[in-house]
């Protein structure tokens, strides 16, 4: 089965793509799955996420309150949950009104003072301390805790068991390695979710803002005690907030019951996630190959820039970011750092499989088309990003960002190619250089048609290569 990764931008509408069937099985937020649950989705809990300690709270800016408090969340998220129950503690002339704003909305909107609270999650709540907020309220002044979720379809766990509970073992292996050493990932985690927090930052919130899960759901006969109470919890609260009466349910229909198999028409498992850290053991199943080794394989699917580029070696990571940032801001100057990476990809990999110290970019790229050493559709790609650096150089009109934009994407592939199989790469078997016969590497003539493949100076006695003129050793000119 393949595994498809489907980006969405919050748990909220992962959740409404399950009315659409374009997901089976996604990360959200308690909000998000009980909203589905109180709307009838045939929704399960595949298993627990996490569950917050300190780390979905309320924020308030650094700036004098309004006369009338403006507090931003997503309404409908968790985030909206705990600005309710922090609303309910204020005088009744303080309470805020709420305004429905993405998350990186509501932290701009705080920084430049047109709220006066946000409620948000991790990544979210650092960057809007950094922003010149104080934490107010957190979870952890709730009198239940708050857990997100994998949850799936009913169909999905229905047509496809074995591969959700692939998705579950591996969802657990990685929560496995957080627990251990969450310090491996920080780097890495810190760009997925934004550089503008430190990488210490990012290891404490894994090691303490979080507590990653040890067991799974998918063999439960119940809910855990504390899930249950803590999805009441959150259904009554959303239950006030959107002033409906929901025919609810028992809780007990989200714990996924396994019914009996029928043939998937699909051969694919749709996984939403989101800009959260709830969704960290996703990222990590996938830099480590979980997903894999418990039988998926694992499709590019819709993933984001950040995402994409944080699957890569730690040594083109920061270019890279670096790159994407100023792509609108110096299209010439992203050119430039990515042609000199085209060169230096290119360049090197001429070197590792032939030996050869390439005179040009364009060189190493015909010698490697030469050689078979690429694909083709890679080193047109190649060509392509050598030949608009050059016109870059060499012209005086602005360049437009799109132009950048096109070479980055060209770039981003030809990276992730290269990351995947620099590790393969192979030097050719050494060959005559007049029939190309392969030879073994201790032959010193070609038994076909007795070329030499070296000969030593008649002076020094040092090797030399046919095709050399003089001994680089001594200067002696070599007798043919």
């Amino acid at each position: 089965m393949k595994l498809s990764p489907q980006y969405s931008a919050s748990g909220t509408q992962s959740m409404l793509n399950f009315f659409t069937g374009a997901l089976d099985v996604a990360y959200m937020g308690s909000s998000p799955l009980v909203l589905g649950y109180l709307y009838g989705l045939p929704i399960r809990i595949l298993g627990v996420a996490n569950s917050h300690q300190n780390s979905l709270a309320v924020v308030r800016s650094h700036r004098p309150r309004h006369d009338n408090p403006k507090l931003g969340t997503v309404l409908g998220s968790d985030g909206h949950v705990i600005s309710h129950v922090f609303a309910e503690t204020l005088p009744d002339d303080q309470r805020p009104m709420w305004i429905n704003l993405s998350p990186e909305e509501c932290v701009g909107a705080l920084r430049s003072g047109m709220l006066d609270y946000v409620a948000l999650w991790e990544p979210y709540v650092s960057l809007a301390v950094a922003a010149g907020g104080t934490v107010v309220f957190t979870d952890q002044d709730l009198d239940f805790r708050v857990f997100s979720y994998l949850a799936c379809t009913q169909r999905a766990l229905e047509e496809k068991h074995s591969e959700l509970s692939a998705i579950s073992d591996a969802h657990l292996d990685a929560a496995a390695l957080l627990i251990s050493d969450p310090g491996s990932y920080a780097s890495r985690l810190r760009m997925v979710f934004g550089a503008e927090v430190d990488a210490r930052a990012y290891e404490k919130l894994l090691r303490d803002g979080y507590l990653w899960p040890t067991t799974d759901l998918l063999s439960e006969e119940g809910l855990p005690p504390d899930v249950e109470q803590s999805l009441t919890a959150v259904a009554d609260i959303h239950q006030t907030l959107q002033a409906t009466h929901f025919a609810r349910a028992p809780l007990d229909q989200l714990v996924p019951r396994f019914v009996g198999s029928s043939k998937s028409t699909s051969e694919v498992l749709q996984l939403g996630y989101s800009n959260s850290i709830m969704c960290a053991t996703f990222h990590v199943a996938d830099y480590e190959g979980l997903f894999e080794q418990h039988g998926l394989t694992v499709q590019a699917g819709k993933r984001r820039i950040a995402d994409r580029i944080a699957r890569l070696s730690a040594d083109v990571q920061e270019d890279l970011r670096l790159c994407h940032e100023l792509l609108s801001r110096d299209p010439e100057l992203v050119i430039q750092k990515l042609g000199r990476m085209n060169e230096q990809i290119f360049r090197e990999m001429l070197r590792r499989v032939s030996g050869q110290e390439p005179k040009s970019a364009a060189a190493a790229i015909e010698s490697l088309r030469e050689l078979k050493a690429a694909p083709p559709d890679i080193l047109s790609w190649a060509d392509s990003v050598r030949s608009i650096r050059n016109v870059a150089t060499h012209q005086d009109e602005v360049l437009d960002p799109d132009e950048a934009q096109n070479v980055f994407n060209i770039m981003l592939n030809i990276v992730e190619w290269y990351d995947r199989q620099s590790v393969d790469v192979s030097v050719p078997p050494k060959q005559c250089r007049r029939c190309r016969l392969d030879l073994n590497e201790e032959w010193v003539a070609c038994p076909q048609c007795g070329t030499t493949t070296s000969q030593e100076c008649a002076d020094c006695g040092g090797t030399l290569d046919p095709s050399w003129k003089v001994c680089p050793a001594c200067g002696r000119a070599v007798v043919a």
